[in-house]
C-alpha cells in the first residue's frame, strides 16, 4: 500500500519554530527555498534550493555541498 507524505509549508522567511513541527516532521520555507526537519528536539536545516544559470554554476569553485542547485536557462 502506498503512503502519502505531506511536507508542512511556511510562507514567511526564517526557520520554523520548534513548537511548529512534530518530531520527524519536515517543513519547506517557501521564500527561502529551504527544507528543515525537527530531529532529536531541534530544528535542523537540511537543504537549500537555489536557482542558478549554467554559467554561474560553472563559475562556482567548488559548489556548496549544502545547496541543491536548480539550473535554469
Amino acid at each position: 500500500m502506498a503512503n502519502t507524505i505531506q511536507i508542512k509549508r511556511k510562507t514567511t522567511s526564517g526557520a520554523p519554530t520548534l513548537g511548529a513541527l512534530a518530531e520527524g516532521e519536515f517543513c519547506l520555507v517557501e521564500p527561502d527555498n529551504t527544507l528543515f526537519l525537527r530531529h532529536n528536539g531541534a530544528v535542523r536545516q537540511l537543504i537549500v534550493v537555489q536557482e542558478i544559470s549554467q554559467a554561474a554554476y560553472d563559475a562556482l569553485s567548488p559548489p556548496d555541498s549544502n545547496v541543491l542547485y536548480l539550473i535554469t536557462s
